[in-house]
C-alpha cells in the first residue's frame, strides 16, 4: 500500500472511532461564517440593484454597512478556521478532541492577534510565489497584447495566446508545487498557543518539507476525484473531514520525520549554569567559563585552608 493509502485508511479508522459526529460538528460550524458572509454580500448586491436608477444617500450607507459586516464576518472566519485545523489535527492523532477546540484562538485578544498575525503571513507567502510563478504568462500576455494591435505581426498573436493558457496552467501547476513548502505551517502553529511565533511556523515548515512535498503532492491529488464527485453523488460535509482528517494524519508523520531535519539546521546551544554568591544568583555563563570558575574557587579554598594551617 502507498503512504497516501496508508494516510487515508488510518483517517478513516479514526473517524470510525466515534469521532463522524464531532467531524461533521465542526464541519458544520466553520461553514457556519462563510456561508453568513456570503448571505450579507448577497443582500447587499441584491438591495443595490433592486433600487431605482437614482440612489440615494441612505441607499449608500446601508450598503456600504452591510458590506463591512461582510468583511467582518471574513476577519472572524480566519481564527475559527485555524481552531478547526487544530481541532482535526487532535482528532486524527486520537486525542480526545472537544469541539470547543474550535474557538482555542478566541480566549483573548492575544490568540486572536496571533491567528490573524498568522493568516496575513500565510497569504503574503502565497501573493509572493504567486507572482513569481506567474511572471511568464504575464509576458506572454503582455506580448500578446502588443502584436495584436500591430497588424503586420498578427501571424505570431495566436502562438502567443496558446503560449500565454500554458504559461498560466504551468505557473498555477508550479503554484501549487511550491507552495506545499508550507502544507506543515499551519500544523506548526496550533500545535502550540503562545510559543511559536507565525514567521517560525513557515520557516519551519519549508525545512521540515524538503524531501517530502512529493508525499504532499499524492496526497492532495489523490482527493480530486473525490471533490469532483461532491458535485454528482457524494456531499462535501463527507469529503472535506475525511480530507481534514487525513491531511492531520500526514501533518503527524511529516513532523516526526522532518523534526531531525529542523534540529540539524538549528545552531548548537552551549551549555549554561548558574553560580550563586552569598545567596544571591549571578549571571549564567557557558559551561567553559563554569570550569574556570570552579577552578579559581578551588585554588581559592586552598589557599585558604593553607593560611588556616601555618596560623595554627
Amino acid at each position: 500500500m502507498s503512504a497516501e493509502g496508508m494516510v487515508k485508511s488510518q483517517a478513516r479508522g479514526v473517524l470510525r472511532s466515534s469521532n463522524w459526529g464531532k467531524a461533521l460538528v465542526g464541519f458544520f460550524t466553520v461553514l457556519t461564517l462563510p456561508v453568513l458572509a456570503l448571505t450579507i454580500s448577497s443582500f447587499a448586491d441584491f438591495f443595490s440593484t433592486s433600487k431605482d436608477s437614482a440612489v440615494d444617500m441612505q441607499s449608500v450607507i446601508i450598503v456600504f454597512a452591510v458590506d463591512i459586516l461582510a468583511v467582518c464576518a471574513i476577519l472572524f472566519l480566519s481564527p475559527l478556521y485555524y481552531g478547526y485545523c487544530r481541532f482535526m489535527y487532535h482528532l486524527a492523532n486520537g486525542d480526545d478532541a472537544q469541539v470547543s477546540t474550535i474557538f482555542t484562538y478566541f480566549e483573548s485578544i492575544r490568540m486572536y492577534g496571533r491567528a490573524i498575525s498568522y493568516g496575513i503571513s500565510v497569504i503574503s507567502r502565497y501573493i509572493e510565489c504567486g507572482l513569481l510563478c506567474a511572471v511568464p504568462a504575464i509576458i506572454c500576455g503582455a506580448a500578446w497584447i502588443m502584436l495584436g494591435r500591430n497588424p503586420d505581426l498578427n501571424l505570431f498573436t495566436p502562438a502567443l495566446g496558446v503560449l500565454s493558457v500554458i504559461s498560466i496552467i504551468g505557473g498555477a501547476i508550479l503554484l501549487f508545487i511550491v507552495t506545499r513548502r508550507y502544507y506543515l505551517a499551519t500544523y506548526l502553529f496550533v500545535m502550540d498557543k503562545y510559543d511559536t511565533a507565525p514567521s517560525q511556523c513557515l520557516k519551519k515548515s519549508k525545512v521540515m518539507m524538503l524531501g517530502n512535498i512529493t508525499k504532499a503532492v499524492k496526497l492532495t491529488l489523490s482527493y480530486i476525484p473525490w471533490f469532483a464527485l461532491c458535485f454528482f453523488v457524494i456531499p462535501w460535509f463527507y469529503v472535506y473531514p475525511y480530507y481534514k482528517t487525513a491531511t492531520g494524519v500526514s501533518a503527524k508523520w511529516l513532523i516526526e520525520m522532518g523534526d531531525e531535519k529542523w534540529q540539524a539546521v538549528q545552531p548548537p546551544v552551549p551549555f549554561v549554569a548558574e553560580t550563586r554568591c552569598e545567596g544571591k544568583v549571578r549571571d549564567t555563563i557557558s559551561s567553559e567559563n563554569f570550569e574556570n570558575t570552579d577552578r579559581k574557587e578551588m585554588s581559592t579554598e586552598e589557599n585558604q585552608s593553607a593560611e588556616d594551617n601555618v596560623m595554627i
